[in-house]
């Protein structure tokens, strides 16, 4: 705590502008990019952050993934290589989270450089 109560500092987000703007619009803290760089760029974090319950590279069940994909999904190459392996509905589900938070990354990521 300081000695003499500074009021101006309770004011930062407001003497910086952010205040005004919709979440979406507010600029990228730091730890949020280096959370982001740590799942997607690094081996061991992106093993370490990825979803429980993914698909391994093996089909072990009669389960049609390609049926319960949307068109958007069927539409996505990379999204379409990972949840064909999927065993169950579970597994599907565990895809989608896992591209989810790599889209979110991505993005994260964009707007802390542009």
């Amino acid at each position: 705590m300081p000695f003499i109560k500074d009021d101006s500092l309770s004011n930062l987000p407001r003497l910086h502008g952010t205040d005004a703007l919709h979440p979406e619009e507010k600029p990228v803290s730091f730890s949020d990019e280096l959370t982001a760089a740590y799942r997607l760029e690094n081996t061991l974090g992106s093993f370490i952050a990825r979803q429980p319950d993914l698909p391994d590279k093996l089909k072990s069940t009669d389960y049609d993934s390609w049926q319960s994909l949307s068109d958007d999904e069927k539409l996505n190459k990379n999204f379409v290589e990972q949840a064909l392996f999927a065993d169950n509905e579970i597994e599907l589900e565990a895809v989608r989270k896992q591209f989810t938070q790599e889209n979110m990354d991505r993005e994260t990521l964009q707007s802390s450089l542009g």
